[in-house]
């Protein structure tokens, strides 16, 4: 994660570590890469292998059969309102082979509780962290995610589920908010559509993940589990009392009321 505090060093950074020579974000058809040699003598298929150690060399990537949570990398723009993220988003999507989509209603917010309810035996544990713990009234049973062997009898009868499982699913319905331009999607049947973003690097902009009822340090952990191969950028106006008049300008809170200066402040920290 980083802080945008000088745009131009900060994007020059993002854009060198793509080392991409893809065409521009909106080309219509990008040429079929290579197909990519494949070594089966030494396949495992639980493994820890990160696919992008430069973009994300602290990434925990638990790779199964159901599930690599590492094979895209991923930009986030988290910031609060009237603070130029969409200017930033506008200047990341000026970058080679990055597709970053506007504001999904808090994507974030939304999925979290959804995952936490296989992590927990009682969802009211939400937002408390990520420390599993048995339900003493069920011995014997563990969270879905949690359990690692297949229970083939009684009501809680599923086999295991690889950990870090539901990262793809998450990632998934993100990247059907992000789809290719239409253009692309329409010729699908010169490039269809999973060669044409093989190597495109995806992400969103946010700046309603502090509506949530969670700790940054969850919403850290939460991001890091979903999308383990993504930069943060964090965005935030250092002018508060101008980010409030441009408030003012803009739309009312929720109340009907006006933030003030000292809401920016707190919600920046």
């Amino acid at each position: 994660m980083f802080m945008v505090s000088n745009f131009s060093a900060q994007i020059k950074f993002i854009h060198d570590a793509t080392n991409s020579t893809a065409s521009p974000l909106h080309s219509a058809v990008q040429p079929k890469p290579e197909p990519k040699p494949i070594n089966d003598t030494n396949y495992e298929p639980f493994n820890t292998t990160n696919p992008h150690s430069s973009w994300c060399p602290y990434a925990t990537c638990q790779n199964s059969p159901l599930c690599q949570p590492c094979n895209r990398r991923y930009i986030l723009i988290v910031a609060t309102g009237r603070s130029g993220s969409t200017t930033v988003l506008k200047m990341i999507n000026s970058l080679p082979n990055v597709r970053l989509s506007g504001e999904n209603r808090n994507f974030l917010g939304i999925t979290a509780p959804l995952v936490n309810t296989f992590h927990f035996d009682d969802p009211s544990k939400y937002p408390k962290g990520y420390i599993v713990k048995k339900d003493p009234r069920r011995p014997g049973i563990s969270p879905l995610l949690e359990q690692n062997f297949d229970r083939d009898d009684g009501p809680f009868a599923h086999n295991a589920i690889p950990p870090q499982s539901m990262s793809c699913a998450i990632q998934h319905a993100f990247n059907v908010l992000n789809p290719p331009p239409q253009a692309v999607q329409r010729e699908d049947n010169l490039l269809s559509v999973r060669d044409y973003d093989e190597s495109t690097i995806f992400g969103f902009k946010t700046i309603r993940l502090q509506k949530n009822d969670w700790t940054p340090m969850y919403a850290a952990k939460y991001i890091t589990e979903v999308f383990p191969c993504a930069k943060v950028i964090i965005n935030i106006r250092s002018n508060a009392a101008d980010q409030v008049r441009s408030m003012e300008n803009t739309f009312r809170s929720e109340d009907g009321t006006y933030k003030t200066e000292e809401d920016i402040h707190q919600t920046n920290q």
